[in-house]
């Protein structure tokens, strides 16, 4: 089993564009899960 983190500030692209991939594959892959960290920009 691999595990994946996503993790980076609420306000970068970057992170934003990760957790869409991240959020289209738990959606279609069927033993997928995800755990978001966001941190608060300053």
């Amino acid at each position: 089993m691999a595990k994946f983190v996503i993790a980076g500030k609420a306000n970068c692209p970057h992170y934003a564009k990760a957790e869409l991939l991240g959020d289209y594959l738990q959606r279609n892959l069927p033993n997928f899960t995800i755990d978001k960290w966001s941190i608060e920009g300053k």
